[in-house]
């Protein structure tokens, strides 16, 4: 049932080890849980202290350590999540649709609090140079590498791509995807990995759309099958000391950049193979 209310409140549960369990001992009311390192964040819209407290008092090898309290938009984009347009698109949540003018490419989202809503400097220039490829190429086979609500996959499909596979190494970010592609009516077309993402670069892509970070960007130039193909978008990467490392990792990799975009010191690399370099 698509969501007709923003998120207002999230209140994140900070546990030391995993939580397996959760989803079926909280049900609706868990919007996410995230793993990394050793902790797992426990997301919902109200006070659940005393309950996961609880919760994870009877896991063998958890302990609790802190509750957070922040504003949705805040975990967003610092502003509230409604309504956009970008580069021809018009990107909605579910709880603010609007009709689209002729020519724009609609969107529908319900993110929860996974990455991706078009308000973050990356995921806006990567729609904008999204738009760019597509005006100069036809790519068929998109991997779309850390794809948070699957928003870029969903937009390449728009433009024309046949399908996407699509990776994230955190379930609430896969979780999200799975509602947001089948909001937009592509599920079918789109393979959902989640998974790390040096697992994947042996899939058959035209383009491939990495919106991750430094570190991960930086360990995936080591692997050919990630820049060898067409097309190659890079985002995630702030400031000018990372823009410098990725600029000099793209000429090293013998790919041609085409264009740089830059928004709020954050950059965003559209490049294609250079055929001339052999």
């Amino acid at each position: 049932m698509p969501r007709l209310k923003s998120y207002e409140k999230l209140f994140i549960y900070t546990v030391q080890g995993d939580t397996p369990g959760a989803a079926e001992r909280f049900g609706d009311a868990l919007l996410a849980r995230w793993e990394d390192s050793g902790t797992t964040l426990l997301f919902f819209e109200s006070p659940h202290e005393a309950q996961v407290k609880e919760f994870v008092a009877g896991l063998d090898s958890a302990e609790y350590l802190s509750e957070t309290e922040i504003d949705y938009e805040n975990w967003e984009a610092g502003q509230p999540i409604t309504a956009r347009r970008i580069a021809g698109f018009l990107v909605c949540p579910t709880w603010d649709m609007r009709e689209p003018e002729e020519g724009e490419i609609p969107i529908t989202l319900d993110p929860g609090v996974a990455f991706g809503t078009g308000f973050h400097a990356t995921t806006f220039c990567c729609l904008e140079a999204l738009r760019e490829i597509f005006s100069l190429a036809a790519p068929r086979r998109i991997l779309d590498l850390g794809c948070g609500t699957g928003i870029l996959s969903i937009a390449a499909l728009r433009l024309g791509a046949s399908h996407s596979t699509a990776v994230d190494y955190t379930t609430m970010a896969t979780d999200a995807a799975r509602v947001c592609l089948d909001l937009n009516g592509v599920a079918d077309r789109v393979t959902l990995h989640n998974d790390d993402v040096f697992s994947h670069l042996h899939h058959d892509a035209d383009l491939v759309i990495s919106n991750i970070y430094l570190q991960v960007i930086e360990k995936l130039f080591d692997y050919p099958e990630y820049y060898n193909r067409d097309w190659l978008l890079i985002s995630g990467i702030h400031g000018s000391e990372q823009h410098d490392e990725i600029s000099a990792l793209i000429d090293k990799s013998g790919r041609k950049c085409l264009k740089i975009y830059e928004k709020d010191t954050w950059f965003t690399y559209l490049t294609k193979r250079n055929i001339s370099a052999g």
